[in-house]
Formats: structure tokens, sequence, C-alpha cells
């Protein structure tokens, strides 16, 4: 019984993520880069699910003693690319704001001093 949780379990969450995904794409609340991402994660955990004995595969060609090495490797991986991808948008998004507010403040200055005119 315990085997049969232990394969449907990931099955289940990973048709949740997607279902999930999708939602999130109709409403518009997440951009659709984004989805590419979580969507291929949810594959492989879908994929790894049906057939566990891919992860023992590619943990013995690649030199992992375990699956869950490799899967763990693979997952801080993952979580590093998408922190750095993040920082990155962050950063942007920090530059375009300081830009707005210098913009917004020279047009401030100027409605003053035509009102000034007046």
């Amino acid at each position: 019984m315990s085997e049969v949780i232990y394969r449907a379990l990931p099955i289940l969450v990973a048709l949740v993520l997607l279902a999930y995904l999708f939602v999130l794409l109709r409403g518009r609340k997440i951009r659709q880069r984004y989805v590419y991402t979580w969507g291929v994660l949810a594959l492989g955990v879908l994929v790894l699910a049906i057939w566990p004995g891919l992860a023992i595969k590619a943990a013995a060609l690649v030199g992992f003693e375990t699956a869950a090495n490799l899967l763990l490797s693979i997952a801080a991986f993952l979580l590093l690319v998408s922190a750095m991808s993040l920082s990155k948008a962050v950063s942007t998004l920090e530059r375009k704001q300081e830009r707005l507010v210098e913009e917004t403040a020279l047009l401030e200055q100027r409605v003053r001093k035509l009102e000034n005119r007046e």
C-alpha cells in the first residue's frame, strides 16, 4: 500500500502543479517565461514518478552513489539558477524605478515652474 502512495503522490503533485500553472497563466498572474521553467520541472517530476528507474540509471551514469544525491544536486543547481535569474530581474526593475523617480521629479519641477509663470 505504501509503495502505491509513494508512486502516486509525485504523479499527483506534478499534475496539480501543471494545472495550477495553467490557472496562473490564464489569469495572467505569472509571466509565460516562468511557466516554461516550472512546467519543465513538473514534467520532470512526472517522468521520474512514472519511471523511477530512470533516476537510478542517470545517477549511475554520472557517478552519483544514489539517485537521491543526483536529484538533490539538480534541485540545488536549479534553485541557484532561479535565484540568480530573479536577482537579475529585481536589479533591472530597481534601475527602472530609479529612472522613473528621477524623471517624475524633473517633470514635477517643470510643472511648478510653469505654474509660477502664470
